[in-house]
């Protein structure tokens, strides 16, 4: 068994019930959607509009296998899916690789039937208005059993690395820029890292080019839980025509929610006034943390070093950190009214985004 599986009682949380279920799944999906709708607004001097959009497709892909494990936990009758509750609020991450295993275990073994949706909803339709008979319990789940396996493309799914694009950049001092996403089996809770980098031309004959599946397999090689500098450093030493300027990390959470149980002063004062009946049980916050380094020159490596590609790497200056929250109104002012200090903490004003609405309880 991998270490990052052993887990407490204090770090997880197993729904039981299907009220539960319901919950927690209207509760996260809804804190993703606010990340999709409210990542433009994240725009700052520190933030670029190409990053925004990075965040935004992240958030998507979280957004979609966040549905496709309500499908298969909600409706599927087998209900044992943990939540990590100190200092993230996602899934734990066996519940996705579980997800990925077994969609691609379908897809692979020929001989597991999945029956086709529309005959079991034509057969649903039948029962109820000609037989005027309930729809039983094993029936629903064989139909989200269909669904599910029908309908969910693995290829879309967010994994503990899923690589995303090599585009030209919008900040005009570096090239390109290239973003890829990680769930990080440690933290469970999404990353997504921004790469700026130049191109060696002397090493490409004048030509501006990359090998897109050299810098793909130099992110794999890294450990996304390392400190940052030691990230774009195992990442920078293995490709030789690329000259990383810039790296950042944009850590995806966590989200504040009652299932919260870590020390975190936003934890504790949410947890507080849930409990007091200050604020309503599905009161919400997500927190996006942003860590970058910048190039300050080049070291040389001359030969003392064999496990280097190149004569020179970046040498990397020390990490910045900017924090930013997206919470209902309700949430912002409590804690302007009762923990004033971590609002002051962030980078920005707080982004108000919209509450859970009833209907979606």
């Amino acid at each position: 068994m991998d270490i990052s599986q052993i887990i407490t009682p204090d770090d997880a949380l197993k729904l039981e019930s299907h009220q539960q279920y319901q919950f927690y799944f209207d509760l996260v999906q809804h804190g993703m959607n606010t990340v999709v709708e409210g990542a433009k607004r994240l725009h700052d001097d520190k933030i670029s509009q190409q990053e925004t959009e990075f965040i935004r497709l992240s958030a998507e892909r979280i957004l979609y296998t966040l549905k496709g494990l309500e499908l298969r936990y909600l409706h599927i009758d087998e209900n044992t899916m943990e939540i990590d509750v100190t200092e993230s609020g996602y899934p734990n991450y066996s519940a996705l690789r579980f997800l990925n295993n077994e969609i691609a275990f379908i897809e692979k073994e020929k001989n597991v039937k999945v029956d086709e949706v529309n005959n079991l909803v034509d057969g649903f339709v039948e029962k109820l208005m000609t037989k005027k008979e309930r729809i039983g319990k094993e029936e629903i789940s064989t139909a989200a059993f269909s669904l599910f396996h029908n309908t969910i493309e693995k290829q879309q799914l967010f994994d503990n690395f899923v690589w995303g694009a090599v585009r030209p950049s919008e900040l005009k001092e570096y090239d390109y820029v290239a973003y890829w996403m990680n769930y990080d089996v440690l933290y469970n809770r999404p990353f997504v890292s921004v790469m700026y980098f130049d191109i060696d031309e002397e090493k490409n004959s004048g030509m501006q080019k990359f090998d897109e599946q050299a810098i793909i397999k130099a992110v794999k090689g890294t450990v996304p839980a390392s400190t940052i500098q030691s990230v774009i450093y195992d990442i920078d030493k293995n490709l030789e025509e690329l000259e990383p300027k810039l790296f950042k990390r944009i850590d995806l959470g966590p989200l504040f929610s009652i299932f919260s149980r870590d020390d975190k002063n936003i934890s504790i004062t949410l947890r507080n006034a849930i409990k007091e009946k200050n604020l309503p049980i599905d009161s919400f916050a997500v927190e996006i943390i942003i860590d970058h380094v910048k190039s300050t020159g080049i070291l040389e490596t001359g030969s003392r070093f064999s496990f280097i590609k190149k004569s020179t790497i970046q040498n990397w200056s020390e990490a910045e950190r900017n924090a930013y929250l997206m919470a209902p109104h309700a949430v912002i002012q409590y804690l302007y009214n009762n923990n004033e200090a971590l609002i002051k903490q962030l980078a920005k004003h707080p982004i108000d985004v919209e509450p859970i609405k009833k209907e979606e309880q």
